[in-house]
């Protein structure tokens, strides 16, 4: 090979590798993304809850209204963090779902395929008398 062609090859190599490298950066800087996300939506849940509790035990030593109001702010405030999570929580459940059902349809036609090759190949030996072929 000419040193030419070496260089060309060798720099297509290199455009194809670093635009690959770029692409694994970008899609993992994106499910990392993700992730912190979620664990900011799970870690406000979880201090919302905490709190909720400190202000329901200062209410039943104190019994002041101020807590009673304090606490039905940060109840609701709780409901709504819930509530998104939820909404989260279904739409990624119907999305795998759907993910999951087209899978198990190939599946099932990858396997409707194979049942009807094998049952041409038995119908094919039976038609012409040969004995059944041992497979390794």
């Amino acid at each position: 090979m000419k040193i030419r062609t070496n260089l060309f090859l060798l720099s297509a190599t290199f455009v194809i590798l670093a635009a690959t490298i770029g692409f694994i950066m970008f899609y993992t800087c994106g499910q990392i993304n993700r992730e912190i996300e979620e664990s900011n939506r799970i870690t406000e849940i979880v201090k919302s809850v905490f709190e909720l509790n400190i202000i329901t035990h200062e209410y039943l030593m104190h019994h002041e209204k101020r807590m009673q109001q304090q606490w039905q702010l940060k109840y609701d405030s709780l409901g709504k963090l819930l509530e998104k999570a939820r909404a989260g929580l279904e739409e990624t459940v119907k999305k795998r779902t759907k993910e999951l059902q087209k899978r198990v349809s190939e599946l099932e036609r990858y396997h409707d395929a194979t049942t009807a090759r094998e049952l041409r190949e038995e119908i094919e030996r039976l038609k012409t008398h040969r004995p059944l072929e041992q497979k390794s």
